[in-house]
């Protein structure tokens, strides 16, 4: 009778734990016999069963671990302060919008609500850069004071003489006073002086600052002066050079061409410096 020859199959097992061998066949009452003899060998075909079978118990149990750890991709930033850049472009966005209502609108029909809807923010984020909308509306006159000025500043070159340096003054002015921004400032401030905002804006916001430069300019050409009285024409030339043709610009009378508005800065510096010629009246 022959021995039932064992298939050796190669298994991979998972760590610690063994892998099943095959099974060793109940030996028959002839081989028992055959074995007790001295002289008897195992058959070939048994020995070889028992090498593979110690293999591939050898190499199952020595089997390496595959790594399972996924590494996952770093979660999204979702919040947090806001870049540099990123408030800068917020800020601009704010003042943008709110320029637009305040002028257009005037002050007291613009709320922080419609600056922020057309801001495209929450009135929260509003809120946390303006507390309340008088706070806004400085922001606006402080951002269109500071760039009326870059303009006129630039047009005050260093003039040897004091005709020259008031000429270039005057047209300064009427070219930032006549653009279409500094109109509907001048006609909400016209509208709503009664309100304490406005002043309290306007002047915190720099709208004296052309008087001040035209103040420089006469203390330079005219140190013999007393400061009291050039700072008396200082204004009084920018109302001479302003009113009348920001009044036309405005409806209240015909416009004037460039010509006409040249025409007229000369002849307000003309009449300024006439008055800086004459001796200061006495008192009453």
């Amino acid at each position: 009778m022959q021995r039932p020859r064992c298939v050796p199959v190669t298994l991979q097992a998972a760590p610690n734990q063994e892998a099943p061998s095959c099974p060793t066949p109940a030996p028959s009452t002839a081989a028992s016999s055959a074995s007790s003899s001295p002289s008897a060998s195992p058959p070939p075909s048994a020995a070889a069963s028992s090498s593979h079978s110690a293999a591939a118990t050898a190499a199952a149990t020595t089997a390496p671990t595959v790594p399972t750890t996924i590494t996952s991709p770093a979660p999204r930033r979702t919040g947090g302060r806001p870049t540099a850049a990123g408030s800068a472009d917020r800020d601009a966005r704010i003042l943008d919008a709110a320029t637009t209502a305040f002028l257009r609108d005037g002050f007291a029909a613009t709320s922080i609500e419609r600056i922020a809807a057309a801001a495209a923010l929450s009135k929260r984020t509003l809120y946390a850069r303006f507390p309340d909308k008088p706070a806004a509306f400085l922001a606006v006159v402080q951002r269109l004071v500071a760039t009326w000025l870059t303009g006129f500043d630039a047009a005050l070159p260093d003039a040897p003489t004091l005709p020259n340096a008031l000429l270039a003054a005057a047209r300064g002015i009427l070219a930032v006073a006549l653009t279409p921004q500094a109109l509907q400032l001048h006609r909400l401030v016209v509208s709503e002086a009664a309100r304490p905002e406005i002043g309290a804006a306007l002047q915190a916001g720099g709208a004296r600052t052309g008087i001040e430069r035209l103040h420089q300019i006469l203390q330079t050409h005219r140190p013999a002066q007393t400061p009291a009285r050039l700072a008396f024409l200082a204004e009084q030339f920018q109302h001479l050079v302003l009113a009348g043709p920001q009044a036309r610009a405005l409806g209240l009378g015909p416009p004037l061409d460039a010509a006409a508005l040249d025409a007229w800065c000369q002849d307000s510096v003309a009449l300024i410096l006439r008055a800086l010629d004459e001796p200061p009246r006495a008192g009453p």
